[in-house]
């Protein structure tokens, strides 16, 4: 029994001097310095697709080739003068060569004992009418019959160019025997473009 108390008392007097040694608790400390900075994470799975952005603008001509037509289906006479029944016109990005094709159906109305004599050209403006190794001739003797006669006339050109628009002249002068029946029945121009 003695034992016992005296087991008690010692058990008692260390947990007092141990509360004597702890004290109370002090004051929260100062945070310390921010630790090293920690090993990348393994990588997320891939998001969902996000939406079609808008279209953008259109880009600039590409180098190919470039076409512009025109075309006449009303029977325009042949005046006295330079006449200019037919235009084309090509607007291209760049300089380059344009060449211009033209097909027509003339239409000669013819008096015996007068020559008829008719030139052709295409030309870079309305007034040109001459002679040259690009045009062409419709010659009708002046000891044929009278009569009205068809023609087909091809013409080609090649017309050096640079950026713009450009307009091309189908050209004809009666140089003899005009009278009211001479006429381009028909006629087409086509205009290709060739970049440098």
């Amino acid at each position: 029994m003695l034992k016992s108390r005296l087991q008690c008392l010692t058990l008692a007097l260390a947990a007092t001097a141990w509360l004597s040694a702890c004290g109370t608790e002090g004051d929260t400390g100062p945070r310390g310095p921010e630790g090293p900075e920690g090993p990348e994470g393994p990588e997320g799975p891939e998001g969902p697709e996000g939406p079609e952005g808008p279209e953008g603008p259109e880009g600039p001509p590409g180098p190919g080739t470039l076409m512009a037509e025109s075309s006449l289906d009303v029977t325009a006479a042949f005046a006295a003068g330079c006449n200019n029944p037919l235009t084309v016109t090509i607007d291209v990005p760049a300089a380059g060569t344009v060449v211009v094709s033209t097909q027509a159906w003339i239409a000669v109305e013819h008096s015996s004992g007068t020559r008829d004599l008719l030139n052709l050209t295409t030309a870079s403006d309305a007034g040109s009418c001459g002679v040259g190794p690009y045009g062409a001739a419709v010659d009708i003797p002046a000891d044929y019959a009278s009569a009205t006669s068809f023609h087909s006339v091809s013409l080609q050109r090649p017309f050096p160019v640079t950026a713009g628009a450009s307009t091309f002249s189908f050209n004809g002068v009666m140089q003899l025997g005009q009278s009211s029946g001479d006429a381009v029945v028909y006629a087409n121009m086509i205009a290709v473009f060739f970049p440098d």
